[in-house]
């Protein structure tokens, strides 16, 4: 089986484990840039955002992370439970987890940048080329901003969540429950009013870009574009 290919604009990175057990590199085009073969099945490989960075996985628990040509920048391992996880590549940093919720950032160049347990328990991570947003399997969130050495943890109200790091450079937290969107700016642990949307039927889907500035949603046979900016 091989492990899922990451894509960026730039680059396409693509993991064969138990065919070949060799990653490989590839241009927006589809040509191959360059391959490394492992001596433990690649299991994970993921690109950064700006594609200037590759980092792939085996089942040692060994991380490698490359430039595009294919250069060595940053060997570690990662493994202090079996089933330890990798969740993502931002610009210049990976985020790595355990199931018990412990939480490491690293740069791929050096060394640790944070590590912690921002929450009880870990639900899913996104990673972005500048930030990572974990959420709880309850209600809780976070924001890691490795450039700051940050996390910062908020307790919204019980429904769906989405958390950006706003234009303002402050967490962005959008909320939906039945037919209403509501959005709040993180102020320390506090959360403040935005703007709240009624949809008129119950939203299925929604979604946030990366800056907290613009919101689709899809509620009944209806689809919402929301300007963040334009909203009282």
């Amino acid at each position: 089986d091989g492990a899922a290919p990451a894509v960026t604009g730039m680059l396409q990175c693509n993991a064969t484990a138990g065919i070949d057990d060799v990653v490989r590199v590839f241009d927006g085009q589809g040509e191959l840039l360059w391959s490394r073969e492992y001596e433990h099945p690649p299991v994970g490989v993921f690109c950064s955002p700006d594609g200037r960075t590759i980092m792939a996985h085996d089942q040692s628990g060994r991380f490698r992370s490359y430039d595009r040509s294919g250069r060595l920048l940053k060997k570690f391992r990662f493994a202090d439970e079996e089933d330890y996880r990798s969740w993502g590549l931002g610009s210049g940093f990976a985020v790595l987890s355990t199931p018990s919720g412990m939480v490491m950032v690293r740069s791929t160049v050096g060394g640790r940048l944070w590590k912690g347990r921002p929450l009880k328990a870990i639900a899913n991570i996104e990673v972005f080329e500048d930030y990572a947003v974990v959420y709880a399997v309850d209600r809780g969130c976070a924001m890691l901003v490795p450039s700051e050495n940050k996390c910062v943890r908020l307790e919204p109200p019980p429904g769906l969540l989405c958390l950006r790091r706003g234009r303002g450079r402050g967490p962005i937290l959008v909320h939906q429950q039945d037919s209403v969107l509501t959005a709040y700016m993180g102020r320390g642990q506090a959360l403040e009013l935005l703007w709240r949307v009624e949809c008129g039927d119950r939203i299925s889907r929604f979604t946030v870009d990366r800056d907290g500035a613009v919101v689709a949603a899809v509620a009944g046979s209806k689809i919402f574009l929301i300007d963040c900016a334009e909203q009282p």
